[in-house]
């Protein structure tokens, strides 16, 4: 297909959507930035800066002239990304990410776990929604990450706080899951959006470092010198306690703790072992190292 210049980005004062702004502008596209008419996010003065409201008619005219477009809002605007598939088949835009960047939603056993939630399902029909519009000319490609390195070490995602030295090991913390930095994220959209023929209609799976629970708060506690008090809990009666606690159709961010059960509970967290082709070579993602990233997510 041919080459894409031109990239429209949306959600890019988010948590994600920031380091994926980075690696755009470090890398030879013309950028566009799309926020909503109350925004007052600041972005780069190399950075055109479109405000929209989210429907089709007024994003179109927005879209026309962007080869691609990528989306990394956050999961109250998953429900927006139909619409914003649906202007760029009208725009004539060649190449769709979506909001995907965590879990491996196509992971079966993550998909049963998750349905309680309906955790899977937003971003699961947006894919199937890519590809049904696959013959309407636009192409997709979704990006599994696992979860955010950095940001997720610092927010206790990981049931580690490094704020209060404490961290609470789910089975003994032994299981072990993929994670990647965010920055490390960006650069590989950018390196996606290089190689459009090679990346178009799949999912591409990379990583920063296959880990664990122990390993990380082992790190923690050998970058910042200080030793982390441990509790230990059960993590099937953690799974049981977070279903009981859903109400129907709760939602993805009634999700949470059955993803994070994924990695630290199932294994689902770890698609490399599970047989999933990881594109870190062929996107010549960097070679990172776990203490230096930890030590920075710590701000040591």
């Amino acid at each position: 297909m041919a080459e894409i210049k031109n990239v429209l980005l949306i959600g890019a004062s988010g948590n994600i959507g920031s380091h994926i702004l980075t690696g755009l502008l470090s890398s030879p596209f013309t950028v566009t930035v799309l926020t909503r008419p109350d925004s007052t996010s600041d972005f780069p003065e190399a950075v055109k800066v479109v405000r929209s409201d989210y429907t089709l008619e007024a994003l179109t005219p927005l879209f026309k002239g962007q080869d691609a477009v990528v989306s990394a809002v956050g999961h109250v605007g998953f429900e927006s990304q139909f619409t914003f598939i649906d202007a760029a088949v009208a725009a004539g835009v060649k190449r769709f990410i979506p909001s995907e960047f965590g879990s491996d939603t196509t992971n079966k056993g993550l998909q049963q776990l998750l349905a309680p939630a309906n955790g899977a399902t937003a971003k699961l029909e947006a894919v199937e929604y890519l590809k049904s519009k696959e013959k309407d000319g636009l192409s997709w490609t979704s990006v599994i990450s696992g979860p955010f390195l950095d940001l997720c070490l610092n927010f206790g995602f990981f049931e580690i706080f490094p704020s209060t030295r404490k961290a609470t090991l789910w089975n003994g913390g032994r299981q072990r899951f993929i994670v990647t930095s965010r920055p490390t994220i960006g650069i590989a959209v950018a390196r996606i959006l290089q190689q459009p023929e090679l990346t178009k209609n799949i999912y591409v799976f990379i990583k920063s470092f296959t880990t664990s629970q122990q390993e990380l708060i082992s790190v923690a506690e050998k970058v910042s010198g200080e030793k982390y008090v441990i509790e230990e809990v059960n993590g099937e009666a953690k799974i049981k306690e977070a279903e009981a606690s859903l109400t129907e159709g709760a939602g993805f961010a009634a999700a949470y703790p059955l993803i994070k059960a994924g990695f630290l509970v199932k294994s689902y967290g770890d698609y490399e072992a599970e047989g999933r082709e990881l594109w870190n070579e062929k996107l010549g993602l960097p070679n990172e190292d776990l203490e230096e990233s930890v030590a920075q997510a710590l701000g040591i």
